[in-house]
């Protein structure tokens, strides 16, 4: 069944703050460019990728923004590849390991994909790695990915079929 997303006015989902079950909450961002948030200039440029009809992924970016002022992540500038085995292993023992990335595997040159996805691999020696993510598929729609990395093997399940920009998700399960 293909749903239509549409947006709901204030109703957002907010990371938490503070703590839950004990343990600090710890996302990181891993990519370049960053964008300031604060900065005026980066949010037009920001807005100016959306198409000009499109005011629903507006409305979700404005919506993002406020989200990202509120609980900014600590973002690392770098190549994921060299990064995200560092990040991957300096995580707290409780936490969960979860990568996620939308639209980004296809812009990493092979060498750099490939060394990315090994060290996902590579981690799960140690402990659990979930990596959700959304790229294309050649066709018309985006598919949702989640990969579970453990004990140094990988088993993959798509979730759903999506629309590239947010409009639409097929949920699959």
């Amino acid at each position: 069944m293909r749903k239509t997303i549409e947006s709901e006015g204030d109703r957002t989902f907010k990371l938490g703050s503070g703590t839950t079950s004990g343990y600090g909450r710890y996302v990181k961002s891993l990519g370049e460019p960053v964008t300031d948030l604060e900065d005026p200039d980066q949010m037009l440029w920001l807005r100016s990728l959306i198409w000009p009809d499109h005011v629903g992924r507006q409305e979700r970016l404005t919506a993002a923004i406020e989200v990202g002022r509120e609980n900014p992540p600590q973002i690392v500038e770098g190549d994921a590849s060299v990064e995200l085995p560092l990040l991957l292993a300096e995580a707290p023992d409780q936490t969960t390991l979860c990568v996620y990335g939308t639209h980004t595997l296809y812009q990493f040159p092979r060498e750099a994909r490939v060394a990315t996805l090994k060290a996902m691999q590579a981690a799960s020696r140690q402990r659990t790695v979930h990596f959700l993510g959304m790229e294309g598929t050649g066709q018309d729609f985006s598919e949702l990915r989640w990969t579970v990395y453990e004990d140094g093997e990988r088993s993959t399940r798509v979730l759903a079929r999506c629309n590239p920009h947010g409009r639409w998700l097929e949920w699959l399960g």
